[in-house]
């Protein structure tokens, strides 16, 4: 089964992970993990290759966090930085569970040029792994930072130069406490919007990293802001996602309740994180390996530059309407064989909301992707055994609403679908459109 890629910022060393980090890894749902921070000299690579064996028992693809693997020495010694690298590929580096390895986080634009080197070494040496770099957020008048350059010129330059195989940054500023002017709100959906942008064009996935833990003025992610957070950046268009970060260690700072904290015991937020992830792979996590995003639009409010849905333009959906005008986020998707899933997310971080759906004519049946039960648990009634719940090839559940959606109520009128769901911030849905 292909895996939606969600991951962690890790940072701790092996001894502060605890007795079994990847059981802790798997029941919170995750599908990916940046490695504990390994030092030469001090932890053996025995210990490392037993840790990525378990991470390959149990599906876990792991991104190697080793000096030897950060730019630093990339220009100033490339030799010495080859033969570093090479000796980290030889001790686990090759191994069956890496996806690639942490070149660094960040960068300013002093750093840009020895990133790129770093990047154009490792795959050079190692064609089958991924280096892995992530970016600071942008925002106006920040160009400085990328060496003067503009933002969609500066993404080009260096994915291009360096042959990078994923793009990723990170953003907190949503999880600021809200204003009149949403101002944090629109900062992430900015970022949303010229980060998939460019993803789009170079043709490379997307990864997201969005908060958990609080700090600095940053609040206390409820269940609904973490839901949020999820669903927006993958109904956005972003192919994973990533959380900072996952252990705690030594406090500092205002920083406090990471999921797992500073003497390696689960938290309450541990517990929110792993409802939401558990809750969204199972019902969502393959489907969204494999679909492509085309378009998104914002609806009743938007936010960040997104377009705001309009009455009667799309050539799918019709109309949405909001019982209480809480704002909702819509995309829509593609499959390789061509079919079309829409997704649908409450875009309040507090608020509960009845949203409803009008589709246009080119929409002959819909179905919802629901979580996913065992064929004999979804027959309730007489009518239910003619429109089953059916797992399809994209990885799904689904089941036509038209003909027996308990849940959404959907009916016909004129010849134009209708439904309707109740979403709880941040909640989402996701129906295959059957298009004529």
């Amino acid at each position: 089964m292909k895996k939606f890629p969600i991951c962690f910022w890790n940072y701790a060393t092996f001894d502060q992970m605890g007795k079994n980090p990847v059981k802790d890894w798997v029941d919170a749902g995750f599908t990916m993990a940046l490695s504990p921070v390994f030092r030469k000299g001090i932890d053996s690579p025995d210990r490392m290759n037993k840790l990525l064996d378990e991470c390959l028992k149990n599906g876990i693809s792991v991104i190697i966090d080793d000096k030897r693997c950060k730019w630093d020495g990339a220009l100033e010694d490339e030799a010495n930085y080859r033969k570093n690298f090479t000796e980290m590929l030889n001790e686990f580096g090759n191994h069956k569970a890496v996806y690639g390895f942490y070149v660094g986080d960040e960068p300013k634009s002093d750093k840009m040029e020895v990133a790129v080197k770093a990047v154009k070494i490792q795959t050079e040496l190692c064609p089958g792994k991924k280096p892995f770099i992530n970016f600071n957020p942008y925002y106006e008048g920040n160009e400085g930072s990328l060496g003067g350059k503009d933002f969609n010129v500066w993404a080009h330059d260096f994915i291009k130069e360096s042959g990078l195989k994923q793009f990723s940054y990170d953003c907190y500023e949503q999880m600021n406490p809200d204003d009149a002017s949403h101002r944090g709100i629109n900062f992430y959906f900015q970022d949303l919007l010229k980060f998939t942008a460019v993803a789009k064009r170079e043709n490379l996935p997307l990864w997201v990293t969005n908060l958990i833990v609080p700090h600095f003025r940053f609040k206390t992610p409820t269940e609904d802001d973490i839901r949020w957070q999820l669903n927006t950046t993958v109904a956005s268009g972003a192919n994973g996602a990533w959380w900072y970060f996952l252990y705690l260690r030594l406090p500092r700072l205002n920083y406090r309740l990471a999921p797992i904290d500073e003497n390696g015991n689960r938290t309450e937020a541990y517990e929110r994180l792993a409802r939401v992830q558990n809750i969204f792979q199972h019902q969502f996590g393959e489907l969204f390996a494999n679909l492509i995003h085309d378009e998104s639009y914002h609806t009743s409010l938007a936010f960040g530059g997104y377009p705001l849905f309009e009455y009667k333009t799309h050539k799918y959906l019709k109309k949405v309407i909001a019982t209480n005008e809480v704002p909702g986020l819509v995309s829509f998707f593609h499959t390789k064989n061509k079919e079309v899933y829409m997704a649908f997310v409450n875009n309040s971080t507090t608020e509960s909301e009845l949203f409803k759906f009008k589709f246009t004519k080119n929409v002959k049946e819909i179905y919802r992707v629901v979580y996913g039960l065992s064929p004999e648990k979804t027959i309730l009634t007489e009518k239910d055994k003619n429109y089953p719940v059916i797992k399809t090839e994209n990885g799904s559940f689904e089941t036509n609403c038209l003909k027996n959606d308990n849940a959404n109520n959907c009916f016909d009128d004129n010849g134009e679908l209708y439904n309707e769901a109740w979403l709880a911030p941040g909640q989402m849905e996701v129906y295959r459109l059957v298009i004529e």
